[in-house]
């Protein structure tokens, strides 16, 4: 007898009004566990706006990228619209998760290549970041 153990990885926590559950590295359900909590990003707002699988393609882009998992704490969806927030302080408005792959490659490029001190980052709009002080 064989037995093969494949230990299911979290890679966000989602808040969904009063469901509150992990997704993990397949796309998959997970529950809460009541001894252990996943350092794993968290996903809150109103959630039906977007289907399942978006909410995993934009969870597991960022959890296959080292820099992106560790910058981004945190996804609110509004109106199907998802706002990030950055561990060093930035508000990242990512609008629709269309086109994820070349605004997350506009958001390295921006943090690669720019030292300011901004408060905002918008990425909405095609071949362009938009900076805003608050």
């Amino acid at each position: 007898v064989t037995i093969d153990i494949v230990p299911k990885i979290p890679i966000a926590r989602i808040y969904n009004n009063s469901d509150i559950y992990y997704i993990d590295n397949s796309g998959e359900k997970m529950e809460l566990s009541v001894a252990y909590t996943s350092r794993s990003l968290i996903v809150t707002g109103d959630l039906n706006f977007l289907n399942q699988s978006d909410i995993f393609h934009i969870c597991k882009y960022i959890y296959d990228d080292n820099f992106l998992r560790n910058q981004i704490t945190s996804i609110d969806v509004s109106n199907s619209e998802l706002t990030m927030f950055a561990r060093t302080g930035e508000l990242i408005e990512f609008g629709r998760v269309k086109d994820m792959n070349h605004k997350f490659t506009k958001l390295k490029l921006y943090y690669d290549n720019v030292s300011s001190d901004v408060s905002i980052l918008n990425l909405k709009y095609n071949n362009q970041i938009i900076c805003k002080n608050s």
